[in-house]
């Protein structure tokens, strides 16, 4: 993202959004300024591709999703974009630094007891696992798990 770009939403809330936090099939994930909120812009560019979207988007809010520890829609964006605003929940990395040591990083054995063990990774696959299965239970699917989009407490 070159420069700063501002979105509306529905209700007519500006946000700035300050860097890009992840990237997915769907689209990419950014910071809004302030730290609180994050917004999904998603990649579609058809007509109808975008009303399918924010059909489902609304669709989405509406279940009862409170119990499960996901990133729900708080609210949509107007067009000319499409996606929507999450909370972002503050000190965490997705999984996938979990995964692989930073470049720099001079000790492996001390990269990895600094990011948790393999307890800890093992507990939060089990909590994935526990997510994706209870999603699923309720007749819905999590279309892109991947440790880009998954994310856990630094």
């Amino acid at each position: 993202m070159s420069g700063a770009l501002t979105v509306t939403t529905i209700k007519g809330t500006r946000l700035q959004l300050v860097r890009e936090i992840g990237r997915g099939g769907q689209g990419a994930v950014y910071e809004v300024k302030g730290g609180k909120f994050a917004v999904k812009l998603l990649s579609e560019k058809s007509k109808s591709a975008e009303e399918r979207l924010r059909n489902q988007l609304a669709m989405l809010a509406r279940l009862p999703l409170g119990d499960l520890a996901i990133a729900r829609p708080i609210d949509q964006l107007r067009p000319p974009h499409v996606g929507y605003v999450m909370e972002l929940f503050t000190g965490m990395v997705p999984m996938k630094s979990l995964m692989h040591p930073d470049k720099g990083e001079t000790s492996v054995r001390d990269w990895y007891i600094r990011t948790g063990d393999l307890r800890r990774r093992l507990r939060l696959l089990a909590r994935t696992a526990d997510i994706l299965a209870a999603l699923h239970g309720r007749g819905l699917i999590y279309v892109d798990p991947s440790p880009n989009n998954v994310f856990v407490s630094e």
